[in-house]
């Protein structure tokens, strides 16, 4: 990425961030329960399958201000979104398959290359908000990251996205 984009994306997401973020969410549901606003349970950075749950809805505005955790950044990406629906459906089947067989170096190569395509879509061609955009990206690169530490394109994205938040003088969201 180019000096003249990165600090471009640096002030977006400042000045973003400045204004409370509530302007760039998309609208959400008033149907929430308790239990799907919190992360599941089951879920683990061991395993591969940070697959999304079904949208839900916990944008700053909705959730009393606080902002959304990973997980919940990334459920509500929209599943039904024509650019994102192939790769997310693509994401979902290798983290399946590498969970089948978590050994085959095929498997991991297929889950980083399907979570970096996922996650890029998001992040750079997406129309989500800033704060879901780069919260439900670094999931998404984390998850990869978790199978293959030496992945280099996903990698350098969440290095990035965490380099904005410590410019920024805010904490990465987990």
């Amino acid at each position: 990425m180019s000096f003249k984009r990165y600090h471009s994306l640096v002030l977006i997401v400042a000045t973003t961030l400045i204004t409370g973020c509530s302007s760039n969410t998309a609208p959400t549901s008033d149907k929430t329960t308790t239990a799907s606003k919190q992360p599941n349970a089951s879920t683990s950075f061991n395993s591969p399958s940070l697959m999304a749950s079904p949208p839900v809805s916990s944008t700053p505005t909705e959730s009393g201000g606080k902002k959304p955790s990973l997980e919940q950044a990334l459920s509500e990406v929209p599943k039904d979104d024509p650019s994102l629906k192939p790769l997310d459906a693509a994401y979902k089947a290798a983290a399946t398959a590498l969970k089948a067989n978590p050994a085959s170096i095929t498997l991991q190569k297929q889950f980083t290359d399907a979570a970096y395509a996922y996650g890029s879509k998001i992040e750079y061609g997406s129309s989500l908000g800033t704060v879901v955009r780069y919260r439900a990206s670094l999931c998404v690169y984390q998850a990869a990251l978790k199978v293959n530490p030496g992945d280099a394109k996903c990698k350098k994205e969440a290095d990035q996205i965490i380099g904005i938040y410590h410019e920024m003088g805010e904490q990465v969201p987990s």
